[in-house]
């Protein structure tokens, strides 16, 4: 009897591991990292969006979910964009040793007066995440360790921001966001977490950040404008050629 039912037992025993011998080879095909993967595209949220990429902006969409605008207006009235590639997105930065990241509206490239003081508008209805109300100018000393190539006093990021001088940034909907650069001063009614309607008089055109700022002071005034979603401009990876067509498509008051 006792004999009988150890032979019934050790058969279901045999039977369980012969059942389980498929899964335990098909899972040593794969590593660990492979299985997470497998796991998380069968789920609704497959797409995760980095933390680093949300310090500073809210609500940021995946790059996989990028919509772009079709309905901004332009930051200066009656202004156009430059068919200029080396004021648009993707153009070579030498001095800084990195790529335009948004479009530059100068005097005689803007189809109207671009100036010290001139008025800088929200491009778009937003909330205010940055504003350099206490923003320090560039001086010579700053200057020089930001061009010498061996300093490691600031990383690029960081002397990215610092070239863009005095700044206001706005988010807009779908992670959008908008920055004013160089700005010469900004409007008193813009303050961090208000928020601004389109069309909204916000800052004025200046040439803080730029080395001409110290070198050759009034020669650089100009508005630089950057779009951004995520962790970059809209249009990184496209073609610079395609830049115009492409910003042109944003805004529904281009000339």
């Amino acid at each position: 009897f006792t004999t009988e039912y150890g032979n019934i037992a050790l058969s279901i025993l045999l039977f369980v591991i012969i059942l389980l011998m498929p899964i335990s080879i098909a899972c040593s095909f794969f590593s660990e990292e492979e299985l997470i993967i497998t796991a998380s595209e069968s789920t609704q949220n497959s797409i995760i969006v980095p933390v680093e990429e949300n310090k500073s902006q809210l609500n940021v969409k995946p790059k996989e979910e990028i919509i772009y605008p079709k309905d901004f207006i332009l930051p200066i009235k009656d202004s156009c964009l430059t068919e200029n590639l080396a004021l648009l997105p993707g153009a070579p930065r030498v001095y800084r040793n990195g790529i335009h990241e948004g479009v530059d509206f100068y005097q005689n490239f803007a189809c109207v007066d671009v100036i010290s003081g001139t008025e800088v508008y929200a491009i778009e209805t937003g909330t205010v995440i940055r504003v350099d109300n206490n923003y320090v100018g560039l001086n010579q000393e700053l200057l020089e360790i930001l061009i010498d190539a061996d300093s490691k006093q600031y990383n690029l990021e960081q002397k990215l921001d610092i070239y863009r001088g005095r700044q206001i940034w706005l988010e807009h909907r779908y992670g959008i966001v908008s920055r004013y650069a160089h700005l010469s001063g900004i409007n008193d009614d813009v303050k961090l977490g208000f928020k601004v309607s389109k069309g909204q008089l916000i800052g004025f055109v200046g040439n803080s950040g730029t080395p001409e700022s110290i070198t050759n002071p009034g020669t650089e005034n100009h508005l630089h404008l950057e779009i951004r979603q995520g962790s970059s401009y809209l249009g990184y990876g496209q073609p610079q050629e395609a830049m115009f067509e492409l910003y042109s498509s944003f805004f529904i008051n281009k000339q």
